[in-house]
């Protein structure tokens, strides 16, 4: 779907299934299994998935010879394209749908020390001075703009925040934020 927009738009595009999901093999692992592995010192799925993010930027800059990438991610995948761009300075611009970090606390210091290594929260200050692009519902029932917005105060410049108030607007793209998808991109590659 992704590739296809953005084929459209006359860019290339890799997209990745996040370790567990669509056609990649393996398991997601819960909260808890990762809050465990940490615990034990060991990788944790949800920095692992940013990471695979980095390893495609490698791939495209070595195999592809690319020279201009972005990064963009819907969801889970916009909080994991947030940690990607926050640990790449490669990643030229980061376009964000339907996504925030998390706005809690588990009121235990290993908990919160865990919970701050996976929070986007903790990587969106990074990414300046490149680009960031954030799109949000305002009806998205699965993540709150509130959070979204919060997440973005986090930001340093440049970067900008669009809300749709339109019904076809939920979780997720919906066609009002084509344009400002592909005035990103140029701005950035072209």
């Amino acid at each position: 779907f992704y590739g296809e927009i953005l084929a459209g738009m006359g860019y290339g595009s890799l997209i990745l299934d996040q370790r567990g999901i669509g056609e990649t093999g393996g398991i997601n692992p819960s909260l808890q299994e990762d809050f465990e592995a940490y615990l034990q010192n060991k990788n944790v799925g949800a920095i692992l998935t940013a990471r695979d993010a980095v390893s495609a930027v490698d791939f495209l800059e070595k195999v592809k010879r690319a020279k201009n990438i972005g990064i963009l991610g819907e969801s889970m995948g916009g909080r994991n394209a947030i940690i990607a761009a926050g640990l790449d300075e490669r990643i030229k611009t980061t376009i964000i749908i339907s996504s925030a970090g998390y706005f809690t606390s588990f009121n235990n210091e290993v908990a919160d020390k865990f919970l701050e290594h996976i929070n986007p929260n903790s990587y969106i200050g990074k990414i300046s001075p490149r680009r960031l692009l954030m799109l949000h519902a305002t009806n998205d029932s699965v993540i709150p703009i509130g959070d979204a917005r919060n997440s973005f105060s986090l930001a340093k410049e440049p970067k900008k925040f669009v809300e749709f108030n339109e019904k076809e607007c939920l979780h997720g793209y919906c066609k009002p934020m084509y344009d400002l998808i592909r005035d990103e991109l140029k701005q950035t590659f072209d």
